[in-house]
């Protein structure tokens, strides 16, 4: 990161003036509400380094890592409006390219109106899948009457629409159909999965909750319509190495839960996410998954709480 670009990104943390230090640029805690104990950083002591492993440190208060994780720890300790908050993080990685996401850079947005063509949700398949209305609504699915799929759209970490994934709800005796598919004839960028999004990221994360990882789609729906607040699915049962790299710049004190599929590709993926966050975050797994496959079975089941717990 060069030295005009981090003097820019601490004047959007909101120091009023900032300055060069050797190797460092320093300026105002962007964390001082929150971790000095007047609520203000009155003898300027955060810096961030410049150079290609650039980190941040505030010799008073303590807190540091590294600068690809400024804008999740901002959202950590803030109680900003999503929305803004969302803008906010969109114009602090803008400024250091080499931290956006890949899904920040390469994805473009699909339109509205190319979604919206799809019909409502029939109120039998609702049911056979144990969605209430107010997942319908606030995921915003849809039903394509054509191929027989029940969808879900695909948010990055700024709220654009990004994918479209449809899981096949039709006869199951059709031979060659396959069970999901992505929608690829509707994205004009990267695949949204290899550029490390995750299913349910355009929920803010709750502090102080764990980040439960589960497989499918309609495992996080299941999970929240039961009141876990955050909840990331991978969307398949293998996980992009985008998505690992994510995870790695969620704030250092987030606790992650992997609940992913009871089968030989769950445990792959697994012991795959534990070895890349090692030494990074504390990652625990369900331990009994109480006789189902996955998370929205153990929902049905009403054994989903105990097995977290697990």
């Amino acid at each position: 990161m060069d030295r005009e670009n981090t003097h820019t990104l601490l004047e959007l943390l909101g120091s009023s003036k900032t300055v060069d230090r050797g190797e460092w640029v320093s300026g105002e805690c962007p964390f001082a509400s929150w971790t000095h104990s007047e609520g203000q950083d009155s003898h300027p002591s955060f810096g961030v380094s410049v150079g290609q492993s650039s980190g941040f440190h505030c010799f008073t208060c303590g807190v540091r890592g590294p600068v690809t994780k400024l804008p999740t720890m901002m959202a950590h300790y803030t109680e900003e409006d999503p929305l803004e908050l969302r803008k906010h993080i969109s114009v602090t990685e803008n400024v250091f390219g080499a931290v956006a996401s890949k899904a920040t850079i390469n994805l473009v947005e699909i339109p509205k109106e190319t979604y919206d063509k799809y019909d409502e949700v029939p109120d039998a398949i609702l049911k056979k899948f144990n969605l209430d209305l107010v997942s319908k609504y606030l995921w915003r699915l849809k039903f394509d009457s054509e191929e027989q799929r029940l969808l879900f759209p695909v948010y990055d970490k700024l709220g654009r629409f990004v994918g479209v994934r449809g899981r096949f709800v039709g006869n199951s005796e059709m031979l060659g159909v396959l069970r999901y598919r992505s929608y690829s004839e509707l994205v004009r960028g990267t695949d949204c999965k290899r550029a490390g999004v995750w299913f349910g990221e355009h929920f803010p994360i709750v502090p102080g909750k764990r980040l439960v990882l589960v497989e499918g789609e309609r495992d996080a729906i299941a999970l929240r319509q039961i009141g876990v607040q955050n909840v990331y699915a991978s969307m398949g049962a293998s996980v992009a190495t985008a998505q690992i790299d994510k995870l790695l710049r969620l704030p250092e004190r987030t606790v992650i839960q992997l609940y992913l599929d009871n089968d030989e590709a769950g445990e792959r993926s697994k012991e795959r996410i534990q070895k890349r966050l090692y030494g990074s975050f504390r990652v625990v797994s369900v331990k009994d998954y109480r006789g189902t496959k996955d998370p929205a079975e153990a929902v049905e089941r009403g054994v989903a709480t105990s097995a977290l717990r697990s």
